[in-house]
């Protein structure tokens, strides 16, 4: 009779003794049982495997749990890219990282497998500008409805707008990606002259003035010397500030005594008319002047043969307190 668990035979009172014979029947029972039970057990486990592998395979396929990734396809405004496994279809909240392989057109989509065209957004539902996903750098979407939106920041938010930015420049706000449209007050006349805010050259100037010898405005190129005899406007300055009294100060030489110079106020002659003096010498004249005035300043000479030399023409003043605007 055999044994419960395994089978094997057992030596009975009736049998012959043989020790040899024995021993060998025994160990060929164990082996067989052994050997059989082995195979069943490696039946077993190659089911399992094949079980865990198809696991595995669903899993890998699951691109809503697993996002896949891939490098694109196609153009910066169709996309396109093949995923292995291939999805049977594209959910919602499908999820997928795309590197560029070009950096986008406007509205640019993305078609996984031929499964159709989708429009990549940004997290607040934008389609992309131009020039938005740079080629080579990773982003990850989530099909959210009818599009892939942005699976992270789109870049900003806040209550920024338009009117608040500098003109020109790009920012995003809650609404998406927006374009500066400036201030309409960032303009010369409310910056102190001079200054520069954001490439903005201020005219803002003190008000207040009492005549005084420093420079407000300047038309400094020297002017080439003439010998011509007739009455010739040679500097101009336009005076934009509110009225007041302004010093107009000049250099100037004439020869022998025969070069003149006179101030013109828009084109009426205003100054003294001054005889100029053989070496080059400052001459100041203080005058009143209203808004719009042309500041002007002629020369000529009395006989051809003689010259007259000019420049540094300037509106001078003793700055006080206060600001006028000069356009």
């Amino acid at each position: 009779m055999p044994t419960n668990n395994l089978g094997l035979p057992l030596i009975t009172g009736n049998m012959t003794a043989d020790v040899v014979r024995d021993m060998n029947a025994l160990a060929e029972a164990v082996d067989a049982k052994v050997g059989s039970k082995t195979a069943v057990d490696n039946a077993a486990t190659k089911t399992e495997l094949q079980a865990v592998d198809g696991k595995v395979n669903t899993h890998m396929a699951d691109y809503v749990k697993h996002p896949g990734i891939a490098l694109t396809s196609g153009t910066g405004t169709a996309y396109t890219v093949t995923l292995d496994p291939g999805p049977v279809s594209i959910p919602e909240f499908f999820g997928i990282t795309i590197i560029p392989h070009a950096t986008n057109g406007a509205n640019p989509t993305l078609n996984i497998n031929g499964k159709g065209a989708i429009a990549l957004k940004d997290q607040k539902g934008v389609a992309y500008a131009v020039g938005k996903l740079l080629a080579g750098k990773p982003y990850m979407f989530r099909k959210v409805g009818s599009d892939f939106l942005a699976d992270s920041g789109s870049g900003g938010g806040g209550n920024l707008q338009p009117n608040q930015a500098l003109a020109g420049f790009t920012f995003t706000n809650d609404n998406g990606e927006q374009v500066g449209l400036g201030d309409a007050d960032l303009i010369p006349g409310n910056i102190k002259k001079d200054v520069n805010v954001f490439g903005v050259i201020g005219t803002l100037i003190p008000i207040g003035f009492t005549v005084g010898d420093v420079p407000l405005i300047s038309a400094d190129a020297p002017r080439p010397s003439t010998t011509d005899t007739t009455i010739t406007k040679v500097k101009e300055i336009k005076w934009t500030g509110p009225p007041m009294t302004l010093r107009i100060s000049y250099d100037g030489s004439g020869q022998s005594g025969t070069g003149h110079s006179r101030i013109y106020i828009n084109g009426v002659a205003r100054g003294i008319d001054r005889t100029l003096p053989t070496t080059n010498t400052t001459l100041k004249e203080d005058l009143l002047i209203n808004t719009n005035d042309l500041i002007q300043l002629y020369v000529w000479n009395t006989t051809y043969a003689s010259r007259t030399n000019i420049d540094k023409f300037r509106v001078c003043v003793n700055p006080d307190v206060g600001t006028v605007q000069l356009d």
